[in-house]
């Protein structure tokens, strides 16, 4: 049975990663060894699923050493990865019993605190990152209130990168360049996420949840179809299975951020508070740019594999013929998405804040 995540968000940190070929940053010539040897007096708890040793858990480690420098030693942030072995759903349930302060997470575990997060998510609702930039800065003190009024204090948004469709099949029939070819397949969606099954239901198709710890075991085989930010498929290694492309289709632009335990923030001393979410802000604004150039150049990395991949597999070819790997959509293919795209937003208007709605979808002529 083939199946489709249609993955509204990634287990990944939004908007704290590096880049190749960035420019070094201002604090990381700072001089850390001046707190070796010292005991930090002030601990403060956070999780991701971003993997040690990757991108993202490098700057999350940088941003924590700044914070231990600019706090004369005395506060000291400490990471786990992979999200412990547990997902975003029990970040948000840790931080409210008091076992965790912090989190850097998607907006599907953002959702988890304030729901009305993942309109960012919704699909086709922005065309670029310039839109979605202008309606998310208009949006800030509606989020940092509703965050605030939930015990919550969102330090610092970011991006995840801009989704892309993938299979891992080079079957014809396989290739859902169109949304008829969701139709009568078994397809599944991440847990938690309320815009996945909406997505499937517009197109006439059912699904059922899975985690994202499950993608990487189930893809290629009960899971052929990824909905996705090619830099997370590549960090994450799930690329390695993907064998095609879809082309001119962006369905959702995928974002997050770094959220803390309002009690936590204000149990520490008031200088420390500020300090630690005016370097989480400034993080996250430095490498917003960085995060969607490494997304663009993943998308191509990972295309050309797939025309490599398919160009030198001798079982390629079906009686729908050969595929290349990549495929770009018509105009038609493109008016067939964009027309399911707004069938999955108008379905989900009430599960948002009416005048939110109001603002960023019906306003704009979403």
């Amino acid at each position: 049975m083939r199946k489709l995540v249609f993955a509204a968000t990634l287990a990944i940190s939004a908007g704290l990663t590096s880049s190749a070929w960035a420019a070094p940053e201002e604090e990381d010539s700072d001089d850390i060894a001046k707190c070796e040897g010292i005991t930090a007096t002030n601990f403060v708890k956070m999780r991701t699923m971003a993997p040690k040793g990757s991108r993202w858990a490098t700057q999350f480690v940088k941003f924590a050493k700044q914070v231990r420098r600019k706090s004369d030693c005395k506060v000291d942030i400490e990471w786990t990865w992979n999200g412990g072995g547990r997902d975003e759903k029990a970040m948000v349930s840790d931080m409210k019993s008091g076992t965790l302060d912090g989190a850097a997470m998607t907006s599907v575990g953002l959702s988890d605190i304030v729901k009305d997060m993942l309109i960012f998510n919704l699909p086709g609702l922005f065309s670029n990152w310039a839109e979605l930039d202008t309606v998310r800065n208009n949006e800030r003190v509606y989020f940092e209130g509703k965050f605030d009024g939930a015990g919550f204090v969102l330090a610092g948004v970011g991006d995840v990168g801009a989704a892309k469709i993938m299979g891992t099949s080079d079957r014809w029939d396989d290739e859902l360049w169109r949304p008829a070819n969701l139709k009568d397949k078994g397809l599944s969606y991440i847990t938690g996420d309320l815009i996945g099954p909406k997505f499937l239901e517009a197109a006439g198709a059912s699904g059922t949840p899975v985690t994202i710890n499950e993608i990487g075991s189930k893809l290629g085989k009960s899971i052929t179809v990824l909905t996705t930010p090619p830099y997370a498929a590549l960090q994450l290694g799930w690329s390695s299975k993907v064998r095609y492309v879809l082309k001119g289709i962006t369905p959702y632009f995928s974002i997050g951020g770094i959220v803390f335990s309002k009690s936590k923030l204000d149990a520490l001393p008031g200088e420390y508070k500020t300090m630690i979410l005016e370097l989480a802000r400034k993080r996250g604004e430095k490498l917003t740019g960085t995060i969607r150039n490494e997304d663009a150049g993943a998308f191509k990395v990972i295309a050309k594999r797939c025309e490599e991949k398919v160009k030198n597999d001798e079982s390629k070819g079906t009686s729908g013929g050969a595929t290349t790997g990549t495929h770009d959509a018509s105009d038609d293919e493109k008016s067939q998405w964009n027309s399911l795209f707004q069938q999955t937003r108008a379905g989900l208007k009430d599960q948002f804040s009416a005048d939110l709605y109001q603002r960023v979808v019906t306003d704009r002529g979403k």
